[in-house]
């Protein structure tokens, strides 16, 4: 029996990247889910968080196409890197929103 990662070494890239991009969907992005619904079910929401939830979307979009395309890992860590810094300035406001106000 071969092991998971000895089957991705047999697949073209052109299978492999929209799978492991399938995969990378159900980690940061959960957060984000989680993080708006916390947002929606509380009345937080204002422009604020809208405009960054949607800055997340857009690089997200371009993680994800970056990935599924021609899948350089410098770029696609930068689309990365900048929608985390973006999760993380939501995580952080809705946190102090919550414990400080």
């Amino acid at each position: 029996m071969k092991k998971p990662g000895e089957l991705a070494r047999l697949y073209p890239a052109s299978v492999t990247f929209p799978s492991d991009n399938l995969k990378n969907l159900f980690e940061i992005p959960v957060l984000f889910y989680v993080l708006a619904i916390y947002l929606f079910v509380t009345r937080r929401v204002d422009a604020g968080y809208v405009n960054a939830g949607w800055v997340f979307f857009v690089f997200r979009v371009i993680h994800s196409f970056i990935h599924c395309t021609y899948n350089t890992v410098m770029h696609r860590f930068y689309a990365y890197f900048i929608s985390c810094l973006v999760l993380g300035y939501i995580f952080v406001r809705a946190a102090l929103a919550h414990f400080v106000y």
